[in-house]
């Protein structure tokens, strides 16, 4: 047989086989109709789900492997309209088992462009299972938002009202719009409805026969629809189920609906009852775990409370990291439900939720390795094991305990859960005792609950003493909150939001161990209670931070005390402009770093470095990044050194060359720090919109005191030129002109960095002026000032000076922020040595009127060489300068 169609025929069956009996429905040579001939080889729906049906096509490789890849793309784009989403499959070999199959796996981005990845059917399994996933929740979103916000036009102002009373407690201002509080409320009425119906539907699954009882009895939503009173009947519903368990998705919910004024709230119950009845077979055809997306449309106070919820991949990748296979044995059920996984600061749950799965395919993929049949009454064991002791969640918000705990249960509702281990953790002023979230877990190793009889005091209803975490956690993965001291609890009265802060700064001297941690930022909170929470032997750190923690002069300390007491196995960052982050609903770098105890006496193991390219945006591709990592990025080790002396650089670059740049630079010895040169003071920020600035006023009426307003983009060469004027306040003329003096400045050093746009870092004034979007840079001595500041120009212009820009930068990879305090600490030449000072000077004048180039075209930019070529003259440098800025060029965050 040696046609590539007749062996096709022979592989296709196994091939579908083997999904049939993973729980898929498959058939093959299927035509769609409505087009034609067009069969498709493969196409399957996931437990019955008739609303999403996934097509697999299937070449036979015959000698080229790129002429394969080019036919299946264009027979999938062909087809890319027929089915909700399509798969290529690549056969590499012959094969008489499915498991005997060397496959390439082809999975289509947005565009319809095939991404390829080696791999078995087992990850053929996966991935149709998260592309399965991936699709039902696309339409759950939508639905459930739209049912949530057609609920809430349906209550009264009264109603409103009274929901969003409930979501804060005593000492709390007024934190949400009303909206945004009845959206949250419904969302928790309409998660209960849901899962209540799955309780139902499923009680004959029940394994005590007390529960079977209860489930039969419940009445269906069906049911409860044509009730004239849906809510009477859905308290006493609820009611029933409260007495198998469940407190943690019901207890609130039932409360809460309780309490709503009746008047009219039938019709917006009904809204929600409709639309569970709609979508409750979605969630029963994931039978996984609903990710925090589902939520996050809905949940659009979010942001402003500085609160941002994981993405999905981002928590798949954070999980497989965090729990490597030779963690423990994982076909060993005792070991696993011996583990103990917190987030303490868990939101909605995204990241327990993917440990949960990862904890299952981990034990699968163990099983498989040692023969081991699979058996679905095992499987429920494990669930069970992994909601009742392992995963435990803690938040300081009501509503994202409920949303974790039925984010963690509506996989699985058929099996009756004892307990669940999440937490509404203390903050606040609690009859003089001052609490201050989940960090208070260090003063007594035990959970502090609010006994504000108007909240729900513990989630699933279990004794405090019960909770001890003094043995140690396993793993502790979180994505803590990132907002700064004067915003994150800008919800409490003024007297407990003081008492709060004091309580912090008290905390941190007491658990820092001598380390300067700030606390300006809560994230910082959760290091010291990671370093107290995690075991001593083996325990494991997964979180995701800012990326300024990485690089900025601020995150000196903190970058110290992590690595001092855990060894940094990864840390990812994503330089793919479009998706900087690994949050919803943010604008900011962030970074995945993964990390484990350190061994007593241990060599400690360099760090790797792995920079993204294209960050992984749905599921699916996250199961793929763990196959070939370096097919998302660059992977560079960094040695424990670095690590131990704050020095993570790179981050900052996609390049592992750009990081070693760095590193050899600041061991010139002809470098200083910038601040022992001038005076860097802060950006004035003057704008269109801004017209007054202490005692001065921006005009456009000439005037004998100048400006630079307009953005650093319209500038492109080194010499500027003002474009406003400063006027002086009447009256105060004396001090208005003091103002100026000390606030203006002939060298001016970039605020805000735009690579892609921006060609100039830094400009000579041929007079002081005041700035928007520049730092002045006040030269300290009296002798060579002028030569001193085109010195400083040239250098921050060319290649190395932009370098170390980049390497403080702040935020934002694709156009960092420059602050003040990290800018004053830059190495820079010693430009007070005319020696250094003279060919800097001297290239800066005579091409200060040249225009330079944005980066990306940096190789052709006959101007940078030169400031390159001075560079390496006035530093005795002997580098591949030339090398590195066509490195510098091939940036993505410049291309």
């Amino acid at each position: 047989m040696t046609k590539k169609e007749d062996i096709e025929v022979v592989l296709n069956p196994l091939i579908a086989d083997y999904l049939s009996k993973r729980l898929y429905k498959v058939e093959r040579e299927q035509t769609v109709a409505g087009y034609g001939a067009k069969r498709i080889d493969l196409t399957i729906k996931v437990q019955g789900d008739d609303d999403d049906i996934i097509g697999v096509e299937c070449k036979r490789v015959n000698g080229n492997l790129t002429q394969v890849w080019t036919d299946l793309r264009r027979q999938i784009q062909e087809r890319g309209n027929m089915l909700s989403h399509f798969i290529g499959v690549i056969y590499l070999n012959d094969f008489k088992s499915a498991k005997d199959a060397d496959l390439e796996i082809g999975l289509p981005d947005e565009k319809g462009e095939l991404s390829f990845y080696p791999g078995d059917v087992d990850l053929l399994c996966k991935l149709i299972r998260a592309v399965h996933v991936q699709n039902v929740e696309t339409r759950l979103t939508k639905t459930l938002k739209d049912a949530i916000d057609r609920s809430v036009a349906k209550l009264t102002e009264d109603q409103k009202i009274y929901i969003k009373d409930r979501m804060r407690k005593e000492g709390e201002k007024e934190k949400l719009k009303i909206d945004d509080a009845a959206r949250i409320g419904m969302l928790i009425l309409a998660n209960a409805y849901l899962f209540y119906e799955l309780i139902r539907e499923n009680g004959n699954k029940f394994e005590d026969e007390e529960h079977k009882k209860i489930a039969k009895i419940v009445p269906s939503l069906s049911s409860l629809l044509r009730e004239s009173d849906p809510k009477e009947k859905t308290i006493d519903a609820w009611d029933l189920v409260l007495q198998i368990d469940y407190k943690a998705i019901f207890k609130e919910a039932r409360d809460l609906l309780l309490g709503i004024p009746t008047s009219n709230i039938k019709t917006a119950l009904r809204v929600l009852i409709e639309k569970a009845l709609d979508i409750k077979g979605d969630l029963k055809s994931t039978q996984n775990d609903l990710s925090g997306r589902i939520y996050h449309a809905i949940l659009e106070s979010a942001q402003n409370e500085g609160t941002y919820y994981t993405t999905s991949p981002a928590a798949r990748i954070l999980a497989e990291l965090a729990l490597p296979k030779d963690f423990i044995d994982w076909s060993d059920l005792n070991a696993i439900a011996k583990l103990k996984i917190m987030d303490p600061a868990c939101g909605t749950g995204t990241l327990l939720a993917a440990c949960k799965q990862v904890c299952v395919d981990r034990y699968r993929d163990a099983c498989i390795e040692k023969g081991i049949p699979e058996d679905a009454n095992t499987i429920d064991t494990l669930r069970l094991f992994l909601i009742e002791d392992v995963l435990h969640g803690l938040d300081i918000n009501l509503s994202a305990i409920h949303l974790t705990a039925s984010m963690l249960a509506s996989a699985d509702p058929h099996i009756a859960f004892n307990k669940m281990n999440v937490h509404r953790a203390r903050l606040g002023d609690e009859k003089g005792k001052v609490f201050i979230g989940s960090p208070s877990l260090l003063d007594s190793g035990q959970l502090a609950f609010y006994e504000n009889p108007h909240m729900t005091e513990q989630v699933e209803g279990r004794n405090e003493e019960e909770v001890d975490y003094r043995n140690g956690v396993d793993l502790i993965i979180m994505n803590p909150p990132f907002t700064r001291g004067d915003l994150r609890y800008k919800h409490l009265e003024d007297d407990v939001s003081k008492s709060v802060l004091k309580e912090e700064r008290k905390w941190m001297k007491a658990h820092g161990n001598g380390y300067k941690l700030s606390s300006s930022e809560s994230s910082h909170f959760f290091h010291p209670l990671s370093h107290g929470l995690g075991k001593e032997e083996g325990g494991r750190l997964a979180m995701i931070l800012p990326f300024s923690m990485l690089i900025a002069s601020k995150g000196l300390a903190t970058r110290k005390y992590l690595a001092d007491h855990w060894h940094i196995e990864q840390v990812i960052t994503s330089h793919d402009p479009k998706r900087i982050f690994f949050s919803f609903e943010t604008k900011i770098n962030e970074c995945l770093v993964i990390a484990r105890r350190k061994r007593e006496g241990e060599v400690t193991p360099p760090t790797y470095f792995t920079n993204l390219y294209k960050n992984p945006k749905t599921d699916a591709e996250a199961v793929c990044f763990h196959l070939n990592p370096g097919k998302w990025g660059q992977t560079t080790p960094w040695s424990a050194e670095h690590m131990g002396k704050g020095i993570w650089t790179p981050a900052a670059f996609y390049s592992p060359n750009l990081s070693e740049a760095i590193l050899n630079l600041s061991k010139e010895s002809g470098l200083t720090p910038l601040e022992k040169i001038v005076k860097v003071l802060n950006y004035w920020g003057v704008d269109k919109s801004s017209t007054k600035k202490g005692r001065l006023r921006l005009v456009e009426v000439p005037q004998d005191r100048k400006a630079l307003r307009y953005h650093k983009e319209h500038l492109n060469t080194m010499l500027g030129k003002p474009d406003s004027y400063i006027q002086l306040e009447r009256g105060q003329e004396d001090k208005a002109k003091a103002y100026f003096q000390q606030n203006s400045a002939r060298l001016l050093l970039s605020h805000q960095w735009f690579p892609k746009t921006q060609a100039i870092a830094a400009v000579y004034m041929e007079e002081a002026v005041m700035a928007g979007n520049w730092h002045p840079a006040q030269v300290k001595q009296s002798q060579n000032q002028k030569e001193i500041e085109r010195a400083l120009c040239a250098w921050f212009n060319s290649t190395l000076g932009v370098l170390t820009l980049f390497s403080v930068g702040s935020h934002k990879i694709p156009y960092p922020a420059l602050k003040t305090v990290p800018l004053r600490g830059l190495p820079v030449p010693d430009v007070r040595d005319a020696s250094v000072r003279k060919p800097l000077a001297a290239v800066q004048k005579a091409y200060e009127k040249s225009p330079l180039k944005v980066l990306k075209d940096a190789q052709t930019d006959e101007v940078r060489k030169a400031l390159d070529d001075a560079v390496k003259k006035a530093l005795n440098l002997d580098w591949d300068i030339d090398k590195i800025r066509k490195t510098l060029s091939e940036e993505p965050r410049v291309q």
